[in-house]
């Protein structure tokens, strides 16, 4: 994990125990990971339709 999430979970546990605070970090790390799959792979198959159609 980054600086982003040691600061989020840093202001997360000002509001609530360890335990928690540590799991809402790794499921946004997961959620933010899982979009960037998805961006990826939309760009991926973008770009093979677009050479498709020049070939």
């Amino acid at each position: 994990l980054g600086a982003r999430e040691a600061s989020m979970y840093g202001l997360l546990l000002a509001v609530t125990t360890s335990g928690p605070a540590l799991g809402v970090t790794l499921l946004n790390r997961l959620a933010i990971t899982l979009v960037e799959v998805l961006l990826f792979g939309a760009g991926l198959v973008s770009w093979r339709l677009t050479r498709s159609r020049r070939a």
